[in-house]
């Protein structure tokens, strides 16, 4: 079944230890479009915003805004994988499958004691585009658990405290 998902908000939540401040994925067979979360807080959770997807999931993922936003003691603040699960370098043919994700950005976000300050991993075939990040403080301090959720929800990656960038146009 595909559906369309547009326009939503959420406003004013406070999620604590939980998987995920916000997802969004990873069945992708219909579209994600104009979304908003704004004035949040996540703390202890696996991820602050996680966007996951993969090949043969398909839809397109756009128009998404988080603003005023903080995040506390997760791994990692900002994740945005189209391999989930497997992360490889191949590239595969574009098809009805092929997940999209465009214009997604992230504004007056503060991320305090994460273990990296982010994961953006796009497909070599249908880049991230036009992911955008305004006025982020992030403080990557935190000593990298290896018992943790690792940020990337992927297999063969190391995680660092640094942002990791896989395929990504701006």
């Amino acid at each position: 079944m595909s559906v369309d998902s547009r326009p939503r908000s959420r406003l004013r939540s406070t999620v604590t230890s939980g998987h995920d401040g916000v997802a969004i994925g990873s069945e992708m067979s219909g579209d994600i479009r104009d979304v908003t979360v704004s004035n949040c807080t996540f703390t202890d959770t696996d991820r602050g915003i996680l966007i996951k997807t993969a090949r043969d999931r398909g839809g397109a993922v756009e128009e998404l805004r988080f603003d005023s936003i903080v995040i506390r003691r997760t791994p990692s603040p900002f994740t945005i994988n189209g391999y989930y699960l497997d992360i490889d370098s191949e590239s595969s043919p574009i098809g009805e499958g092929t997940p999209v994700i465009q214009n997604v950005h992230f504004s007056n976000i503060s991320a305090r004691n994460v273990e990296s300050a982010g994961f953006l991993a796009g497909l070599p075939e249908q880049r991230f585009e036009g992911i955008t990040f305004s006025n982020i403080d992030i403080d990557a301090t935190r000593p990298i658990d290896p018992n943790t959720h690792p940020p990337a929800m992927a297999d063969n990656y190391e995680q660092r405290h640094g942002l990791v960038c896989k395929s990504i146009e701006t």
